[in-house]
């Protein structure tokens, strides 16, 4: 079943629960309009957070008293609204298991970060800051997690609101008055509560949705309207008094004649219209939870994103109806622009993937009207647009602190990074000739964007460090590899193989393998060990695993070592480590030593031997490939600066040959009945010499590990390395033949160790 009939299917089943429950339901009546609470109204009880502590796994460490935070480098780019200011110049965002708080206040001087702890261990979901008071909800992970209510800035704990998800939770937002707070938790419950947070009690909740919520949010101009959307949803709720008591209904927005979207962000109207995004990059106007047209641009006679052009006669040539769209790739952003004298709406903002900010005249999407037996869009330009930066694809955008001198916004880049751009948006009214209201003009002007914090776009694959510096490796899913300085809290210098591609559809490990059709190895012929040595054009791939070489290898302590998702790998040389403009070319970069081609997918594990004197690389393509260092000893590398030739240059390895662990129907010779045969799929997740570098340990994807014998191969083995490789070659086409031994582990279970202990 395709991903879009599992969408049509989900909508279908929760419109038939919402038909249910609309029969069982009677007649709503309005609830009434809650008053704004004052800090002085609020009762605080202080908890010690020692008291919320749960007792430990097995062979888990109380992690709250042997460790403390050093450092957080980066931002997770793939939480939604994962960034708020708390006053001017003080942002919160979460990182694992943290709340962070960063300072920016000293623009001299580097951010200050501080750090609040998750209270339960187990990670952070979300959190929200109140409207007016000085409190901060925290949603955390794990099994019944709760959410805590701390006072600021003393991070103490002042409520505790209890059962409100199996897991963790994904989104919370307090009401505008500040009385409510809503909040949705995670698979597999997915269940929408409205608190009374003060008196820490639920008031409702329900199941809001089949599949994951990105966004809840209350109505501004309605106390008891909310709405929730995300995956190929969006939902309109009301909190409505019944004969049976108090209800939350809710109506599945119909999508009808457009195409069934995920609805990152949506924002309401103050006569109760909605305007919501699509991953399509159109705009859509919902007028209770039908939509009233789709917004498209105009279809303009100009040259178009894929190189359309407009002929003598001013006809488009090859239009692309993709130029049509508001933004080009998904919407992730939407604000409305308010006359806080009349409370009436200016302009709309939105942000989508093409890094661009539009501003859409508010009145005219409003009162337009189509005629839908003819069409379901209507058509208009934005009256300003920026782009953010080159590659920039719009995650978030947050707002100046309302106290705040400057006015400004940031901008979080789902490429990796955050923006902070200058913008100032003045609206007068414009009366029409019989002095009615005519709506705003709007001026919005902006500086050129800054990009304040560049780090990893999306996940980070693997981690190293160095064996003799303060300095650690990571790379990630895209393709970049940075080199930071984790006593000095900062990021050095960066290499990057990737693009700026949606990180969703990129190869991010071995579990996209099964993803694929099946790929024919690289090294299954002669030309294999051929590849593995030529020049290689870097393409964009991702980082999967990497290694800091060990001294034996790299003497200087400067290599790493680095397997990507296309089965490079590349052998890099950190530069010296020196102040912003120097000189000298070779310093603050990492430098290509040698690019090897072992594999044909990704590289999952790289291994060097005691003596460094075998290298061994393992893929999804299920190969595990050896490389040797034909001296013995460390050569001069030809590719390192002059300053770092000789006796310390890394070790050169040529290739020596591959072993193939995935056999189809191949019986396993350590099984006495046959039972264990190697599968199409199985392929090397990790390597490990043994210590005397004659034995190779593999673990692989269904459990099991190898015991590689190369004894015929390593030196200080039983035979000299020309004599054997002639032996132990298969047809000449550089697949050895080595022994194998496998071994399967079963962890033992509850009720056997007790027996054992017994």
């Amino acid at each position: 079943m395709s991903e879009q009939e599992e969408k049509t299917m989900e909508t279908k089943e929760e419109n038939s629960l919402e038909e249910q429950e609309t029969k069982m339901e009677a007649a709503p009546t309005e609830i009434e309009e809650s008053k704004e609470i004052k800090p002085e109204e609020v009762k605080v009880q202080k908890y010690p957070r020692a008291s919320f502590i749960g007792s430990l796994c097995d062979d888990e460490l109380p992690h709250h008293e042997l460790t403390s935070l050093h450092h957080t480098f980066g931002f997770s780019t793939e939480r939604r609204d994962n960034i708020q200011y708390i006053e001017p110049n003080i942002l919160l965002y979460i990182a694992g298991n943290y709340l962070v708080k960063l300072d920016m206040q000293n623009k001299d001087k580097p951010p200050i970060r501080s750090y609040v702890m998750g209270v339960d261990g187990r990670g952070l979901g979300a959190f929200v800051i109140h409207p007016t008071l000085p409190l901060v909800v925290v949603g955390e992970k794990g099994c019944d997690p709760n959410l805590y209510v701390f006072e600021y800035p003393s991070w103490e704990v002042v409520k505790v609101l209890k059962k409100g998800a199996e897991r963790g939770y994904s989104t919370l937002a307090f009401s505008a008055d500040g009385t409510k707070l809503a909040s949705v938790s995670t698979s597999p419950d997915f269940i929408l509560t409205i608190w009374d947070w003060e008196n820490e009690k639920i008031t409702l909740h329900t199941k809001a949705f089949g599949q994951d919520i990105y966004k809840v949010s209350f109505s501004l101009d309605d106390p008891g309207k909310l709405i929730t959307s995300g995956t190929g949803h969006i939902r309109f709720w009301r909190m409505a008094a019944t004969f049976t008591g108090l209800k939350l209904q809710g109506n599945i927005g119909k999508f009808g004649k457009i195409e069934l979207s995920d609805v990152d962000a949506f924002i309401e109207l103050p006569d109760g219209k909605v305007l919501s995004s699509t991953e399509s990059g159109a705009l859509l106007l919902w007028e209770g939870n039908f939509i009233k047209y789709r917004l498209m641009r105009k279809n303009k006679n100009h040259e178009n994103e894929n190189g359309g052009h407009s002929n003598e006669n001013n006809e488009i040539m090859n239009p692309s109806k993709s130029t049509l769209l508001p933004h080009q790739g998904g919407v992730t952003h939407i604000m409305l622009i308010r006359d806080e004298k009349t409370n009436k709406g200016v302009a709309f903002v939105t942000g989508g993937k093409d890094g661009k900010l539009c501003w859409w005249d508010f009145k005219e999407i409003d009162e337009a009207e189509i005629d839908l037996d003819k069409t379901t869009d209507y058509e208009m330009d934005p009256v300003h647009e920026v782009v953010v930066g080159n590659g920039v694809a719009i995650r978030t955008i947050i707002r100046a602190h309302s106290k705040s001198v400057d006015k400004h916004a940031l901008v979080v880049d789902a490429h990796g990074g955050i923006w902070k751009m200058d913008l100032s948006e003045m609206f007068t009214v414009k009366k029409n000739r019989g002095g009615g209201d005519a709506g705003y003009s709007l001026e919005v002007t902006s500086d050129v964007p800054q990009k304040l914090f560049d780090f990893h776009a999306g996940a980070i694959t693997s981690l190293d460090t160095c064996p003799n510096d303060h300095f650690a490796v990571t790379g990630g899913v895209d393709g970049s590899v940075r080199c930071w300085d984790y006593i000095a809290k900062k990021e050095l210098f960066k290499l990057s193989y990737g693009e700026n591609h949606d990180l969703k559809n990129k190869n991010t490990g071995q579990g996209q393998n099964e993803k694929q059709k099946k790929r024919k190895s690289a090294s299954s012929s002669s030309a294999a060990v051929a590849a593995a040595t030529k020049k290689i054009v870097p393409e964009p791939s991702s980082v999967t695993t990497l290694k800091w070489a060990p001294i034996n290898v790299a003497p200087d302590g400067r290599s790493v070592f680095v397997g990507f998702s296309d089965g490079v790998v590349r052998v890099l040389w950190r530069g010296t480590v020196t102040e912003a403009g120097t000189s000298d070319k070779n310093s603050n970069k990492w430098i290509r030593e040698q690019v090897l081609k072992p594999h044909s997918g990704d590289v999952v594990g790289l291994a060097f031997s005691p003596s460094g004197n075998m290298f061994a690389t393992a893929g999804v393509d299920g190969n595990v490939f050896f490389f040797i260092d034909n001296k013995y000893s460390a050569s001069v590398g030809s590719s390192r600066p002059a300053s770092a030739q000789g006796p310390k240059a890394t070790r050169k390895y040529d290739p020596l040959g591959f072993l193939t662990l995935a056999k189809k129907d191949k019986e396993d010779a350590s099984s006495h009945d046959g039972s264990h045969t190697i599968q199409e799929n199985t392929y090397p997740t990790s390597l490990c010499f043994r210590q005397d570098g004659l034995a190779l340990l593999v673990t692989c994807k269904d459990g099991r590990i190898g015991e590689i014998n190369l004894n015929n191969i390593a030196p200080g083995g039983t035979m000299e390395k020309k004599t054997s490789t002639n032996k132990i070659l298969k047809d000449e086409s550089f697949e050895l033949q080595l022994p194998i031994a496998w071994h399967c582990f079963k962890r033992p279970t509850s009720s056997s160790s007790s027996s054992s202990s017994s």
